[in-house]
């Protein structure tokens, strides 16, 4: 058998790398890149010395998976056990990918691969690039992942109702917004005038708009001053016909009330409508 030694330390010590790299940014862990290059480090040199090692393909096996532990013990800094778990599948999931990857290219441009080997017909720095690519996308995606359940954590669909027609809203989890009604203490779900505005008439989008609150007819409707966020000044409040929250499948008509804002709540357009922990507890 012929050993590039070249191609073991490059091959290995990349892919090493960027194996454990994906997995702390999988599992948004903090990481020292010096560490993970000395558990990628290791990782190369026992590989080096693997195809010297005589012993059945069982053994074989355990002694590999033994190996990735050792990798996973020396990049991480201290965790509970679960992180540790947590870590070693992802690693052992991105091994199993990227040594996927390897196999195919070389595969599909040579077709010439020999258990858990391949021929070097293929330059190994195509090989390289092409898992290199394949790791930044990745990430993106692993990015993109992280900040679409970071968005969803703060974001909530409420079914609003305000007298036949039912108004989907993008409501925005603002952790600060601690407003209640002064006369009921109810809790208040903040929604933007304009996305609202084809329920109301002419005269009671003017009443809206003066404070004439007798011309329009909505249930316990008044005036109140708040603050929250970027916006303040005087809202009209009011009990909703319906109020349903969707992601927790639950009915917050009798326990809030509803806030209308005739200034924009999101400079973006990302929500229409803001809400605070009371009214997630319900009251």
């Amino acid at each position: 058998m012929n050993v590039y030694i070249e191609y073991v330390l490059i091959d290995n010590m990349v892919i090493n790398y960027l194996i454990l790299l994906l997995s702390f940014k999988l599992l948004k862990l903090e990481y020292s890149v010096w560490r993970i290059l000395f558990g990628a480090g290791i990782g190369t040199l026992v590989a080096f010395c693997i195809p010297f090692i005589q012993i059945q393909s069982i053994l074989l096996t355990l002694f590999k998976l033994l190996l990735g532990l050792v990798m996973v013990l020396c990049v991480l800094r201290k965790y509970q056990l679960k992180h540790w778990l947590r870590f070693y599948l992802a690693f052992l999931m991105f091994t199993f990918v990227m040594g996927g990857i390897c196999f195919g290219v070389v595969f599909l441009l040579s077709g010439h691969t020999i258990g858990t080997t391949y021929t070097l017909d293929v330059p190994v720095g195509l090989i390289l690039g092409i898992t290199l690519i394949w790791s930044r996308y990745v990430s993106k995606l692993i990015n993109a992942v992280h900040k679409r359940h970071k968005l969803t954590m703060y974001n909530y669909e409420i079914i609003l109702t305000l007298k036949s027609k039912k108004i989907k809203l993008n409501a925005y989890f603002d952790t600060g917004n601690l407003l209640v009604d002064s006369n009921t203490t109810k809790p208040i779900v903040i929604v933007s005038l304009a996305k609202v505005i084809d329920e109301l008439d002419t005269d009671e989008i003017r009443a809206v708009l003066t404070g004439n609150t007798y011309k329009l007819n909505l249930d316990e409707v008044h005036f109140e001053e708040f603050k929250a966020m970027s916006t303040t000044g005087k809202m009209l409040v009011f009990k909703a016909k319906s109020v349903f929250l969707g992601e927790l499948n639950k009915d917050l008509t009798e326990s809030v009330l509803i806030a209308l804002s005739v200034k924009p709540l999101s400079q973006q357009g990302n929500f229409d409508a803001l809400i605070g922990p009371k009214v997630l507890n319900g009251g």
